[in-house]
């Protein structure tokens, strides 16, 4: 059977490779440092899921979670974020997020939020 692929978005090297290491052995694991190269690799690549940060220079996640969805419609986007607030967790779903983590995240709580997603 073939993996699932997951897209992890985040200008921080040292998440990005916990997240591949967490998840590799279920998922295809690609990756992207900003907001404009997760765009890119969306108009190239088909993913199941995008794992996306909020913060990130340049192109926000929110920004970038725009133009994904304009791209992607159906693709599932989980936002993240260390700096979490009811405002951005709000504007996250109300522009297609499927939904929203606070980092640092619990383990378990990320997989079955991808497993639903």
């Amino acid at each position: 059977m073939e993996k699932k692929s997951i897209l992890v978005v985040d200008d921080d090297i040292a998440h990005r490779t916990m997240l591949r290491i967490l998840l590799e052995w279920e998922y295809e694991i690609s990756e992207a440092d900003c907001g404009s190269m997760a765009i890119e690799k969306v108009q190239q690549t088909h993913y199941d899921l995008v794992l996306m940060d909020v913060c990130m220079p340049e192109i926000s996640g929110i920004e970038a979670l725009d133009k994904i969805k304009v791209l992607s419609p159906e693709m599932p986007i989980l936002m993240m974020t260390a700096y979490s607030s009811n405002e951005t967790a709000s504007k996250a779903i109300e522009k297609g997020a499927y939904g929203y983590l606070t980092k640092p995240f619990d383990f378990e709580n990320l997989r079955q939020t991808i497993l639903s997603a």
